[in-house]
């Protein structure tokens, strides 16, 4: 009879569901999908894609920066990096 009386007084009625929704959360496993995505679609790309695309995009260098770093020409490094966000 006590227990149950327990149950009763810390039940919450949420009648218009404010209480409830204050609970929910989102879901925790939609990064890590998104995360292995963004792992095979860079795997998919050839090495000279993914660094052009990562020097620019991850690194915020500048094209010419990049392309320095590459040793290729700018326009050589634009394409590549257009090339990589296309695929």
């Amino acid at each position: 009879f006590l227990s149950q009386l327990q149950r009763r007084r810390a039940t919450l009625q949420d009648v218009d569901g404010k209480f409830a929704a204050g609970l929910v959360s989102a879901a925790g496993q939609d990064w890590r999908m998104a995360y292995g995505e963004l792992l095979e679609a860079l795997q998919a790309l050839t090495p000279d894609t993914r660094e052009a695309l990562l020097l620019v995009t991850v690194s915020g260098l500048s094209y010419s920066e990049a392309a320095e770093l590459c040793r290729c020409a700018v326009g050589t490094l634009k394409s590549r990096v257009n090339r990589a966000r296309a695929q």
